[in-house]
């Protein structure tokens, strides 16, 4: 039988779907392509992690501006010796 589909697989450079109970179960295909779909997701993982972490980042940037005005905003309550009658 592999013998069969390896030798289709040749021909039409296709995949195949192996159906089990009338619901598709495997799929066959040339090995290159599957881990050309095997880098895609891989690739496709790293920019979800970059994305993630350059959303980490902008959060942790802001936090820190957020505290950053806070202060500056404290300091400007403060009284200073220029601001003292002499």
């Amino acid at each position: 039988m592999w013998d069969k589909i390896k030798k289709l697989m040749q021909k039409s450079g296709s995949k195949f779907i192996i159906v089990e109970n009338d619901q598709p179960a495997y799929v066959v295909l040339p090995i290159a392509e599957y881990e050309n779909l095997l880098e895609g997701s891989q690739i496709e993982k790293a920019n979800q992690e970059i994305i993630e972490l350059r959303a980490a980042e902008n959060q942790e940037t802001k936090t820190e501006e957020s505290l950053d005005e806070q202060t500056t905003d404290k300091d400007e309550d403060k009284i200073k010796v220029e601001d003292l009658p002499f």
